[in-house]
Formats: structure tokens, C-alpha cells, sequence
């Protein structure tokens, strides 16, 4: 959907100030990117993971749905001076780019924030990750992580 809303201001040579502006939301991908490399090396515990969550969720809102709403406002305001081609092609694209946003917006602040904060360490259980005992049995592994990665 990207590239064809892209390609449409390259080709035409129109439209080449607001296919700039959809290119903020390429910021936002360096945090989302560096997340997901925490998230994979099982870094997602720790204060660089806390801090790159929530400047995934700050750029998120600034990069990704300021320039959204801005966009959509502006192509709605248009609508009568740009082919009708365009504005559907543009109004599909934004819709469907916003959503994914607001879903992912979503999916982070509920698995990095909410979650985070819903299950504190429990006093008298040990430190390690992913490890508890049993009265009779001896130590019980196994990945209870909130974090997935699929993120």
C-alpha cells in the first residue's frame, strides 16, 4: 500500500510534499526495530527495553498518528481538487496504516506497560527468570514471560 501511494507521487510529480510527510512514520520503525532486537535477546526485563517501549509508544504518537490525522485531514479538505483514484487509493492506504498503528500502539502498551506493572515480584520468590520451586519438588523451569514475540 505504501510503496503504490509512493510510486503514484514519483511518477506523477504531484503530491510530492505530502508523500514526504508519510515518510515520518519511517522514524518510528528505528524503535519498533530496536524493541523487537531486545525483545529477541530476552533483554525485554531491563531498563533499555522500559525506555525503548516507551519511545516506541512517544514517536509512535508523534511520527506515526499526528502525521496520520494531518494527512487524512488534508485529503479530505482536497478530496474535490484530487482525482477520485487518489483519494481512495490515499484514504485506503491511511486507514489501513492508521489502524495497524493504533493496534500496535495498543499491543505495546498493554505487553510492555500494563503487564509490567500488573505482576510484581512476589516477596520470598527468587530473582531468576522463569524459574520457581515447589515445596517437595526441586526447582520448576519454564518460560512465563508477558512479553511475545510476536510483537
Amino acid at each position: 500500500m505504501v510503496v503504490s501511494c509512493l510510486s503514484t507521487a514519483v511518477l506523477s510529480g504531484h503530491y510530492v510534499g505530502f508523500s514526504m510527510v508519510s515518510l515520518l512514520l519511517e522514524l518510528n520503525s528505528a524503535c519498533l526495530h530496536l524493541r523487537k532486537l531486545l525483545l529477541l535477546s530476552r533483554r525485554a526485563p531491563s531498563l533499555a527495553f522500559s525506555v525503548t517501549s516507551w519511545a516506541s509508544l512517544a514517536t509512535l504518537a508523534l511520527f506515526r498518528l499526528v502525521p496520520l490525522g494531518w494527512m487524512s485531514l488534508w485529503l479530505f479538505r482536497q478530496r474535490h481538487q484530487v482525482p477520485l483514484a487518489l483519494v481512495t487509493l490515499g484514504g485506503i492506504g491511511l486507514v489501513t496504516v492508521g489502524v495497524m498503528s493504533i493496534i500496535l500502539g495498543i499491543r505495546i502498551l498493554v505487553n510492555d506497560v500494563l503487564q509490567s506493572r500488573t505482576h510484581p515480584p512476589s516477596p520470598g520468590h527468587e530473582k531468576t527468570r522463569g524459574t520457581r520451586t515447589h515445596h517437595n519438588d526441586g526447582p520448576v523451569t519454564r518460560d512465563n514471560s508477558t512479553h511475545s514475540l510476536k510483537d
